[in-house]
């Protein structure tokens, strides 16, 4: 038997682990270039909410890890 198939299915699972860390920096960059803080606040503020959103993925991709 080959295992060209399961690679192919592990090799796009890979792929698609980074996809949720790509979301998440589109929608930070995207919030804050709406909004009309001083710069040092608005670096301060992307800085905040991709720390608070890579743990918040971590918990969430950990939670449900199990189900699939």
């Amino acid at each position: 038997m080959s295992n060209i198939p399961d690679q192919e299915v592990r090799k796009t699972a890979n792929k698609l682990r980074v996809m949720p860390y790509i979301i998440l920096g589109f929608l930070v960059f995207y919030l804050n270039s709406l909004a009309s803080f001083n710069y040092f606040f608005k670096g301060y503020m992307i800085l905040l909410e991709c720390q608070a959103g890579i743990v918040g993925i971590y918990f969430l991709l950990r939670y449900l890890k199990p189900k699939f």
